[in-house]
């Protein structure tokens, strides 16, 4: 599951690479606003074709809000989200 769009469709592949490995099979989903419907599009030019699926955003629960309730209430969750937090922005400025 990814929640940022990469800029480089390399990095795209390389993420969605992990899903399957050694001949097994994998899926990917990513997660896009709107504003960034367009990368399906560009994702297609550069041969690494998606397919889109539409979905009623009232199906989901507000997984931010669920993972802020748990993580308040176990420590090792939240202990886990801040390194992943910290993981995140650190990759994102190597980027």
């Amino acid at each position: 599951v990814q929640w940022d769009a990469p800029q480089d469709p390399s990095s795209y592949t390389h993420r969605i690479g992990r899903t399957a490995r050694n001949g097994k099979c994998g899926k990917s989903i990513i997660f896009l606003t709107p504003e960034e419907e367009e990368y399906v599009s560009f994702l297609n030019v550069k041969k690494t074709p998606v397919e889109p699926r539409p979905y009623n955003i009232s199906e989901f629960p507000n997984v931010f809000e669920l993972v802020r309730e748990r993580a308040s209430k176990e420590r090792e969750l939240y202990d886990k989200s801040q390194l992943a937090f910290v993981s995140y922005v650190r990759g994102y400025r190597e980027h």
